[in-house]
């Protein structure tokens, strides 16, 4: 066994190495958010819903839902297939942006498009949704038309 002395030092050791291997981990976050923003508000869609998960997931930026609603919405609204499939799970999960249709809507158009996880909500949405919530997403879904941003936008 070692003497406490010891045991506290590599204790200290240990902690400092961890947290400056976390902070070098969260400036190495940041670092990757603050080129995707760039590129997201450039109008690329990709970078957008990397943007999107950042800010839901709290990586290299604070965690804010409603940034990551918006990126969502900018992604999908392009016709990002990813985007499409998380905005509409949000849709059905979150009590501030609660809309079955609206989820039928992103989830239909994602699964459209072959993205296997939209496709397995949709499946699961359908089981649970109204007939009108259905008819309403499914009328939405049909007036959809992607709308690629311009460089800047």
């Amino acid at each position: 066994m070692l003497p406490k002395h010891t045991a506290r030092l590599l204790l200290l050791a240990a902690l400092a190495f961890f947290s400056t291997t976390l902070f070098a981990q969260d400036a190495n976050e940041a670092r990757k958010f603050q080129s995707f923003l760039a590129r997201a508000e450039k109008g690329d869609d990709k970078a957008q819903l990397a943007v999107a998960l950042r800010y839901e997931r709290g990586m290299g930026v604070a965690k804010d839902f409603d940034q990551a609603m918006a990126w969502y919405l900018r992604a999908a609204s392009q016709g990002n297939a990813g985007a499409q499939g998380n905005l509409g799970v949000r849709c059905q999960k979150t009590s501030k942006y609660k809309d079955m249709a609206e989820s039928y809507k992103w989830l239909s158009l994602a699964a459209a498009q072959g993205h296997k996880g939209s496709i397995r909500q949709l499946a699961a949405l359908e089981k649970k949704i109204s007939d009108a919530d259905r008819a309403e997403g499914k009328k939405r879904a049909g007036a959809f038309k992607p709308k690629k941003e311009a460089a800047g936008q």
